[in-house]
């Protein structure tokens, strides 16, 4: 190991001294150098040494065995290190994680030591990655090449596990941030037509549960199609959250009927808590929306106050909210021509409700049940509050009932 001194001579002050350490040891191999601010050659011989003691300390540990406990709970040490800082991380978010690990790193990095992993290394996974066409499943006859925001997602995965190696000082820094990473391009949804949408959701009842196999998902499907809700939302529904407001209007006595939004499915619906905008709302029924929905009390054993509208298998929770996309997506390429062409998804739905109110409705009253920020829905709301304010823009005749 040689050691050699370099003497710095700045542009302005007195010369400052830097030690540099070339090392023949294959995961020392970067040189330490300090940071050309020490004002003695004392300072800086005591720098190096330091930094040559922490190098030493460290031993060379080979990727598969670095990550064994990794985004495990309970016996992850980052995972530990964030819930210390009450910074926790979703079930499905984890899950994510893992799954990047076990499908994608592991097996490029296996036995590949953390000290190799350069800038140069992670650009060449980075390549690898964009000419990778994993099978989603065993019906796949051809792969399709990994989007860039999952190679995204994959790298930001990279990056953790280098960090905490950087942080048990195995390595000098993080290369990931430094080898870049591609442009996201997202590809813009598509939204069903009316003519679509009307033969997604039968008016014959038995063709509408033949169509979606369980009047529970087809329901819901309408729900999102008829509110605009996000599907967190809409699986949070409760039976006592469905309103009615009368209201006399030309002598004419007429009933509104909306949904509360004020929850949210979160960790796969494991969790129920606040919407993504954390602010409670509430959006106007159709009244075939209030038709379906009183249909399906009269069908389902959970029928209580406080039980889900859309319950799922286990009892108390609600419905699983992959269950019902699968469902939707499979009713949506059996409908929609092109479906998958034209990216037509369940959120396709409140983008077509977006679309077809935006232009019609009140502005405020619009942002308001569909839940978009504005100056005048910058103040947190509870529910008793947003009953109050739908029922004041249903009064001003803001809000117009729909069939």
């Amino acid at each position: 190991m040689a050691k050699s001194k370099v003497l710095i001579k700045p542009k302005k002050g007195r010369p400052t001294w830097q030690y540099k350490y070339d090392y023949m040891d294959h995961y020392l191999a970067t040189p330490i150098i300090n940071d050309g601010t020490k004002k003695s050659e004392k300072l800086a011989l005591n720098w190096a040494t330091e930094q040559l003691n922490k190098k030493e300390s460290s031993k060379p540990i080979v990727f598969k065995e670095f990550i064994e406990n990794f985004f495990i709970p309970g016996k992850c040490e980052w995972l530990a290190d964030k819930e210390a800082d009450k910074k926790f991380m979703g079930t499905e978010y984890i899950k994510g994680l893992r799954s990047h690990l076990n499908n994608y790193l592991l097996p490029y990095f296996k036995n590949t030591l953390i000290q190799e992993i350069s800038i140069a290394k992670v650009k060449e996974f980075k390549v690898h990655l964009t000419k990778l066409c994993p099978l989603r499943s065993k019906y796949d006859k051809v792969g399709k090449p990994l989007s860039s925001q999952t190679i995204c997602h994959i790298l930001e995965t990279l990056s953790i596990i280098m960090q905490w190696a950087e942080i048990k000082l195995l390595i000098d820094n993080n290369p990931v941030p430094k080898a870049g990473s591609p442009r996201i391009e997202r590809k813009k949804r598509g939204q069903p037509t009316k003519e679509e949408i009307i033969k997604m959701f039968p008016t014959n009842i038995d063709e509408f549960e033949n169509l979606w196999g369980n009047i529970s998902y087809g329901v819901a499907a309408f729900i999102a199609a008829d509110v605009g809700n996000r599907r967190s939302e809409l699986l949070a529904a409760r039976w006592n959250k469905i309103k009615s407001k009368k209201i006399v209007q030309n002598g004419t006595e007429y009933t509104y009927n909306y949904i509360v939004i004020d929850e949210a499915i979160k960790s796969g619906a494991k969790e129920i808590g606040k919407t993504k905008g954390k602010k409670a709302r509430a959006a106007l029924l159709s009244q075939r929306s209030v038709i379906l929905l009183k249909y399906l009390k009269e069908k389902t054993p959970y029928d209580s106050p406080n039980d889900f509208i859309f319950p799922g298998k286990i009892k108390g929770k609600p419905l699983y909210p992959t269950t019902l996309t699968k469902v939707v997506k499979k009713v949506i390429l059996k409908i929609c021509e092109n479906a998958e062409e034209r990216n037509i998804v369940l959120h396709s739905f409140r983008h077509k409700q977006v679309t077809d109110k935006r232009r019609t409705m009140d502005k405020d009253a619009f942002m308001f049940m569909i839940g978009h920020e504005n100056e005048q829905t910058t103040d947190g709301y509870d529910g008793a509050n947003a009953e109050r304010i739908i029922e004041e823009y249903i009064e001003q005749g803001k809000i117009k009932q729909e069939n």
